[in-house]
């Protein structure tokens, strides 16, 4: 190949790679971005008993928002690790909010019983709380403070200790609150 047909070759692959840049740069523009800090965004999800949960009807100070999956393996595998953490830590409210489009409310409590969840679990089929807090994937967990502004997010699987350390930094974030 003679040099010409090289520099041609070249400039191609660059033309390519930068359109490539681009439209990669856009999708990830256009994507939700996960609220890392300041006041959580609205909460409501169907309650398995036929009603609605919302943030507002949480009662402790501190809270934990984690979304997950039935299908989803890291979610499956924290599971027994927040379920211990929430035995353990009675002042902190825990909430799962199942994002599984597929199944019925009442399906995925008897699902999440199965699996052994212990704290409370709301069903978000329309990913309208996710969306609003710009959940893209799973699990994903949110500790709020007493203000109910975000303080730590975590994406992926959680341990007793790496939860129990964001729940700390939420004790810590802003002080007392009257209710």
């Amino acid at each position: 190949m003679d040099r010409g047909a090289w520099k041609e070759l070249v400039k191609d692959w660059a033309l390519a790679g930068g359109i490539t840049l681009a439209v990669l740069v856009g999708w990830r523009m256009m994507q939700p971005t996960p609220v890392t800090t300041g006041p959580a965004p609205a909460l409501e999800a169907l309650d398995p008993e036929g009603g609605s949960w919302s943030l507002d009807d949480a009662t402790a100070d501190l809270v934990v928002v984690n979304f997950w999956a039935t299908w989803c393996g890291p979610c499956r595998r924290e599971i027994p690790e927040l379920s211990a953490f929430a035995a353990a830590h009675d002042d902190v409210e825990l909430v799962g909010v199942s994002v599984d489009r597929e199944l019925s409310t009442d399906a995925m409590a008897r699902s999440a019983a199965r699996m052994g969840i212990t704290y409370r679990v709301v069903h978000d089929p329309d990913l309208v709380a996710a969306g609003a807090w710009g959940v893209t994937g799973y699990p994903t967990t949110f500790v709020l403070d007493a203000h109910r502004h975000v303080v730590a997010t975590r994406y992926g699987a959680l341990t007793q200790a790496s939860l129990g350390a964001m729940v700390e930094q939420a004790r810590h974030a802003h002080g007392p609150v009257t209710r």
